[in-house]
């Protein structure tokens, strides 16, 4: 508890740029928000190539490693077209739409790698609880893409709340942790003076 006790400026601050970001969010019939979600879905998915998909990548030889550079360069369109969305380079809009294309692509990866090693003298074999999983994402990732079930606009609603909710606990833990001023100690000869 001793180490957020000084951070109560801190708390304050950034408390105050959730609210602000929450508000904008919100303002102008959420276009401001869906523009600034687009941009965070394009980050994502670039983390998302760089932590998964690229060692991945430097890992695997052969077919897979084709079916990859595809999954890597399809992503890379979806950013790049979610970035510069006045240019409709991809009329795929809308984040429900873009994690189950992504999710179906990685998918059908992974299931064409165990069917290759599977089908090979490996010494490697997958289980099929894998397989089950790789089907149940397929379907996922299908039904997301064909009949998205949330919004941009309730993704958009979702986090200003949960900024306005940060911003509140903050402000509360801001208060909480203020220094108390102590009194100070007036010397007695002084006053006897």
């Amino acid at each position: 508890m001793k180490r957020f006790k000084n951070d109560w400026i801190l708390y304050l601050i950034i408390s105050i740029l959730s609210i602000a970001l929450g508000i904008v969010l919100i303002v102008n019939n959420y276009k401001i928000g869906l523009d600034i979600l687009n941009i965070v879905i394009a980050v994502l998915l670039l983390v998302y190539l760089g932590l998964v998909v690229v060692p991945v990548l430097r890992r695997k030889t052969g077919s897979i490693q084709v079916l990859t550079i595809v999954e890597l360069v399809i992503i890379c369109i979806i950013a790049i077209g979610l970035v510069l969305q006045q240019f409709k380079v991809f009329n795929i809009v809308g984040s429900c739409k873009i994690i189950g294309l992504v999710l179906w692509i990685r998918a059908v990866v992974e299931l064409f790698r165990a069917y290759f090693y599977r089908g090979k003298e490996s010494s490697f074999k997958y289980p099929m609880w894998y397989f089950c999983v790789i089907l149940l994402l397929i379907t996922l990732g299908t039904y997301m893409f064909a009949a998205p079930f949330f919004t941009d606009t309730q993704v958009v609603l979702t986090l200003a709340i949960s900024l306005f909710i940060l911003a509140a606990i903050l402000i509360i833990l801001s208060i909480i942790f203020i220094p108390k001023s102590k009194k100070k100690k007036t010397n007695k000869k002084s006053k006897k003076s």
